[in-house]
């Protein structure tokens, strides 16, 4: 699809898209594949996006305890159109991405832009961010989620 849009039209794309809330399927180096993620704060001192993974099914081996469990949101299929069957968001980690490497996916693959989360959903996805006992305090900070 990006061979067919002036490279004028495709940077002005991977900014517009880069925002808040914006889900973007791109390969996850930690999971070894295409995972959705949603943009959830940016540091712009460090050029530097923060955002939490989107996974089909909670892994017992990895979320371990009651408290771990408790971090992983779920969202409803039917909500979003992009999801084959309700998921959970992982608010247990924080990935953090070099802005290019996401402007790069967004402009040399417009489609990975998936949509958006919606605002309330949104706000609890930070909520849950913002108290967090597995993400440091300084990170939190780092991208607005204290």
């Amino acid at each position: 699809m990006g061979d067919f849009f002036p490279e004028s039209f495709l940077e002005e794309f991977s900014e517009n898209y880069l925002t808040l809330g914006s889900v973007i399927k791109i390969y996850d180096p930690e999971a070894e594949k295409d995972k959705y993620h949603i943009i959830v704060g940016f540091n712009e001192s460090e050029l530097i996006t923060a955002s939490v993974r989107i996974n089909s099914e909670v892994n017992s081996n990895v979320f371990r305890n009651p408290y771990l469990r408790s971090l992983c949101h779920l969202i409803k299929q039917e909500k979003y159109s992009f999801l084959k069957h309700d998921s959970f968001i992982d608010c247990s980690n924080l990935k953090e991405w070099p802005d290019h490497i996401l402007k790069a996916r967004l402009k040399n693959y417009p489609g990975s832009h998936e949509g958006n989360i919606e605002e309330k959903e949104f706000d609890t996805i930070r909520s849950i961010l913002s108290t967090a006992r597995t993400i440091p305090p300084k990170k939190r900070k780092k991208y607005g989620l204290e």
